[in-house]
Protein backbone atom coordinates (compact mmCIF):
# COMPACT_ATOMS: atom_id res chain seq x y z
CA UNK A 1 0.00 0.00 0.00
CA UNK A 2 2.82 2.41 0.91
CA UNK A 3 4.75 1.44 -2.23
CA UNK A 4 1.66 2.14 -4.34
CA UNK A 5 1.34 5.64 -2.87
CA UNK A 6 5.07 6.28 -3.31
CA UNK A 7 4.85 5.25 -6.97
CA UNK A 8 1.83 7.49 -7.46
CA UNK A 9 3.66 10.43 -5.84
CA UNK A 10 6.66 9.87 -8.12
CA UNK A 11 4.42 9.76 -11.20
CA UNK A 12 2.76 13.01 -10.18
CA UNK A 13 6.14 14.65 -9.59
CA UNK A 14 7.29 13.58 -13.04
CA UNK A 15 4.08 14.84 -14.59
CA UNK A 16 4.54 18.24 -12.90
CA UNK A 17 8.13 18.43 -14.16
CA UNK A 18 7.07 17.53 -17.70
CA UNK A 19 4.20 20.02 -17.65
CA UNK A 20 6.43 22.82 -16.40
CA UNK A 21 8.94 22.03 -19.14
CA UNK A 22 6.16 22.18 -21.76
CA UNK A 23 4.98 25.53 -20.42
CA UNK A 24 8.48 26.97 -20.41
CA UNK A 25 8.98 25.84 -24.00
CA UNK A 26 5.67 27.44 -25.02
CA UNK A 27 6.64 30.70 -23.29
CA UNK A 28 10.00 30.67 -25.04
CA UNK A 29 8.31 30.17 -28.40
CA UNK A 30 5.89 32.99 -27.67
CA UNK A 31 8.79 35.25 -26.72
CA UNK A 32 10.56 34.38 -29.99
CA UNK A 33 7.47 35.26 -32.02
CA UNK A 34 7.17 38.56 -30.16
CA UNK A 35 10.84 39.32 -30.90
CA UNK A 36 10.23 38.54 -34.58
CA UNK A 37 7.25 40.88 -34.74
CA UNK A 38 9.19 43.64 -33.00
CA UNK A 39 12.17 43.20 -35.32
CA UNK A 40 9.93 43.44 -38.37
CA UNK A 41 7.84 46.36 -37.14
CA UNK A 42 10.61 48.58 -35.73
CA UNK A 43 13.31 48.18 -38.37
CA UNK A 44 13.55 48.76 -42.08
CA UNK A 45 15.28 45.54 -43.04
CA UNK A 46 16.43 45.28 -46.67
CA UNK A 47 15.13 42.23 -48.55
CA UNK A 48 13.10 41.03 -45.56
CA UNK A 49 10.83 38.95 -47.77
CA UNK A 50 13.78 37.04 -49.20
CA UNK A 51 15.39 36.50 -45.81
CA UNK A 52 12.24 35.01 -44.31
CA UNK A 53 11.47 32.88 -47.39
CA UNK A 54 14.97 31.40 -47.56
CA UNK A 55 15.03 30.71 -43.84
CA UNK A 56 11.65 28.98 -43.88
CA UNK A 57 12.57 26.99 -46.98
CA UNK A 58 15.67 25.76 -45.11
CA UNK A 59 13.56 24.77 -42.10
CA UNK A 60 14.88 27.48 -39.79
CA UNK A 61 13.30 28.15 -36.43
CA UNK A 62 11.90 31.51 -35.42
CA UNK A 63 15.04 32.22 -33.42
CA UNK A 64 17.22 31.54 -36.48
CA UNK A 65 15.05 33.86 -38.60
CA UNK A 66 15.48 36.60 -35.99
CA UNK A 67 19.24 36.06 -36.01
CA UNK A 68 19.31 36.36 -39.82
CA UNK A 69 17.27 39.57 -39.64
CA UNK A 70 19.65 41.01 -37.05
CA UNK A 71 22.62 40.02 -39.22
CA UNK A 72 21.00 41.75 -42.20
CA UNK A 73 20.54 44.91 -40.13
CA UNK A 74 24.21 44.88 -39.13
CA UNK A 75 25.27 44.29 -42.74
CA UNK A 76 26.83 40.91 -41.98
CA UNK A 77 24.27 38.98 -44.04
CA UNK A 78 23.21 40.10 -47.50
CA UNK A 79 20.49 38.05 -49.16
CA UNK A 80 20.89 37.55 -52.86
CA UNK A 81 17.51 36.82 -54.31
CA UNK A 82 17.45 37.83 -57.94
CA UNK A 83 14.53 39.10 -59.93
CA UNK A 84 14.02 38.99 -63.68
CA UNK A 85 15.65 42.41 -64.11
CA UNK A 86 18.79 41.28 -62.27
CA UNK A 87 19.05 38.17 -64.42
CA UNK A 88 18.53 40.17 -67.63
CA UNK A 89 21.18 42.69 -66.62
CA UNK A 90 23.65 39.94 -65.76
CA UNK A 91 23.02 38.25 -69.11
CA UNK A 92 23.60 41.52 -70.95
CA UNK A 93 26.81 42.21 -69.00
CA UNK A 94 28.07 38.69 -69.68
CA UNK A 95 27.41 39.01 -73.42
CA UNK A 96 28.94 42.47 -73.69
CA UNK A 97 31.84 42.25 -71.24
CA UNK A 98 32.48 38.58 -70.63
CA UNK A 99 32.75 36.47 -67.52
CA UNK A 100 35.42 38.62 -65.82
CA UNK A 101 33.26 41.75 -65.90
CA UNK A 102 30.30 39.75 -64.66
CA UNK A 103 32.43 38.36 -61.82
CA UNK A 104 33.55 41.85 -60.74
CA UNK A 105 30.00 43.22 -60.82
CA UNK A 106 28.78 40.15 -58.97
CA UNK A 107 31.22 40.90 -56.17
CA UNK A 108 30.61 44.65 -56.01
CA UNK A 109 26.95 45.09 -56.99
CA UNK A 110 25.57 41.70 -55.94
CA UNK A 111 24.48 40.80 -59.44
CA UNK A 112 23.88 37.13 -60.28
CA UNK A 113 26.98 35.12 -61.10
CA UNK A 114 27.58 33.17 -64.28
CA UNK A 115 26.72 29.98 -62.42
CA UNK A 116 23.31 31.46 -61.49
CA UNK A 117 22.55 32.26 -65.13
Amino acid sequence: MVKKHADQINELKLQVCNDSRKYMYALTQLDDFNRLLMAISHNDIPHIHQIVNVALRNGASVREVINKLEDALEGVYRPRGYGADDLDMATLIFRLGGHQLLFVLNQKLCLPSLHTL
